[in-house]
């Protein structure tokens, strides 16, 4: 793994409540070189808090608020505002935001991950998760800004962490899209978070958004033009999350042509994601092989895990750019999270991986990685892509009841809330 920079942050803070400002003496929390000057053209927001149009909340797919209109920062502010469940909740992420700033004094952000065919238990593996679970404080940080322009913590905090201060640079700058799809996977709640901030970045850091997110589309497209056309990476959970990231970047980038490119790649990928060859038959070599395909995954791996796995980057997809999907695709879809319902009720059982294909996976069971080895599925591990499947099949709510809960990632919870289930 490339070497990681650290990102220094010097923090002043005091206790601040549901409207007041965050700071020190001159309501501020001041980051070294981080102050931006009203009169320099290179640092002038494109929409000001006071001027903002009431338009819908970045360009992803936020839902609706009480209205049926699409979520804006200013509908988002007010429902924050209301002294119920709701509002609660989004004025927790306050809380949360306050939490997080004396934790990234030292922000780990590396130039690249060391994630795709690295064994979890090598220290590059751990150091590029450590890396990625601080991403949720960014987001955090992200949404806090939105709900009050006041909070100027939090707005410099997420500057900071995206675009750099002091002279160095932030994850924008140092983080080199790779094009490996389960690298890069990793940094959907960063996606977010910039389409959340889209409307309040300056001329440069906009100008240096777009070329990230466009790197994170010919980066993959680049990966995948060099990869032997008869290899199965081709149809499997890494062309999906190639997709999904595809399908955010653009849609964030607002680029029509990108995006029904990727609808066009797309609905070639679904069949031969998931329908089963004409040749195809169920392994007598495997007892726990199900009758049913399944998928490329499934079947490639024997596991539970991969068909979760690549389920939860079309989960994505639906939620947030579901028209680059036609009924078909839906269809096909709908069909791979029915798969799942008779494991994660417990009417069936799966032994992981036993038959895989793969070296990969025996090389981890022997390494200890808990999640490879030939034991039965636990169905909470399906609790995140059921969450977010929920939201786009009403059909599934009946039995995954049990996943409705708030200990989910705040992304997570932030759209589900948005989307009202």
């Amino acid at each position: 793994m490339a070497k990681s920079r650290s990102l220094r942050i010097r923090i002043c803070l005091t206790v601040f409540f549901i409207a007041a400002s965050l700071g020190c003496g001159s309501a501020k929390v001041m980051f070294r070189a981080a102050e931006f000057s009203a009169n320099s053209d290179e640092n002038q927001t494109l929409s000001s808090w006071e001027s903002m149009p009431v338009e819908s909340l970045g360009a992803l797919n936020w839902g609706s608020d009480s209205q049926g209109q699409a979520w804006s920062a200013v509908s988002l502010r007010r429902r924050a505002q209301q002294f119920d469940e709701g509002g609660e909740f989004l004025r927790s992420f306050k809380v949360r935001c306050l939490r997080h700033l004396p934790e990234v004094k030292n922000l780990l952000i590396p130039q690249k991950f060391s994630l795709e065919g690295v064994i979890e238990t090598a220290p590059a593996h751990r150091l590029s998760e450590k890396s990625v679970l601080q991403m949720g404080m960014i987001f955090d940080w992200s949404v806090c800004a939105t709900l009050a322009p006041s909070d100027l913590a939090s707005t410099d905090a997420y500057s900071a962490a995206m675009f750099g201060t002091d002279g160095e640079a932030g994850w924008i700058g140092i983080y080199t899209p790779s094009g490996k799809p389960i690298d890069d996977s990793s940094l959907l709640p960063l996606l977010l978070s910039l389409d959340l901030r889209w409307n309040f970045l300056t001329v440069a850091q906009l100008a240096k958004t777009k070329r990230w997110l466009r790197k994170i589309i010919s980066s993959g497209d680049g990966h995948f033009e060099k990869l032997p056309r008869s290899s199965k990476i081709h149809i499997n959970n890494h062309q999906t999350w190639r997709l999904a990231l595809r399908a955010t970047a653009a849609k964030i980038l607002r680029d029509e042509a990108e995006l029904i490119k990727t609808k066009e790649l797309l609905l070639k990928h679904v069949p031969a994601n998931f329908a089963a060859p004409e040749n195809w038959h169920p392994r007598v070599d495997c007892p726990e092989q199900a009758k049913a395909y399944g998928g490329i995954d499934f079947q490639t791996r024997d596991a539970l895990h991969y068909h979760v796995f690549n389920l939860f980057a079309y989960a994505q997809i639906l939620t947030f750019v579901p028209e680059v999907l036609n009924r078909e695709a839906l269809s096909a879809i709908h069909g791979a999270f029915d798969f799942l319902k008779p494991y994660f009720l417990k009417e069936k059982q799966h032994i992981e991986f036993l038959c895989t294909t793969v070296k990969f996976d025996r090389l981890r069971a022997e390494a200890g990685v808990g999640n490879f080895k030939n034991q039965p599925w636990l169905p909470e591990r399906a609790r995140n892509v059921l969450r977010l499947g929920r939201l786009s099949f009403p059909e599934i709510r009946d039995w995954t009841t049990s996943v409705v809960d708030q200990k989910y990632q705040s992304w997570i919870q932030f759209v589900v809330f948005l989307k009202a289930d």
